[in-house]
């Protein structure tokens, strides 16, 4: 993604189920964020976790964190 200077790639993610911990891990370290819903149990996982918790964020977040980047 640097080749093309692509700093994240957010991912909405409605259905989780596919979602593992690997998966979040592997592509977290490649810049890529994973916005899933606030009562998702992956979610409040992954969010408490210290190895994932920064490549994955609350949904209601969304917007905002479009602003911050405008």
């Amino acid at each position: 993604m640097s080749h093309f200077k692509i700093r994240e790639l957010w991912h909405l993610i409605t259905f989780d189920n596919d979602l593992t911990d690997d998966k979040i891990v592997r592509l977290g370290e490649q810049g890529q964020i994973f916005y899933l819903q606030d009562s998702s149990e992956i979610y409040k996982k992954c969010s408490a976790h210290p190895g994932m918790k920064n490549y994955v964020r609350p949904l209601k977040n969304f917007v905002n964190d479009i602003r911050k980047l405008i």
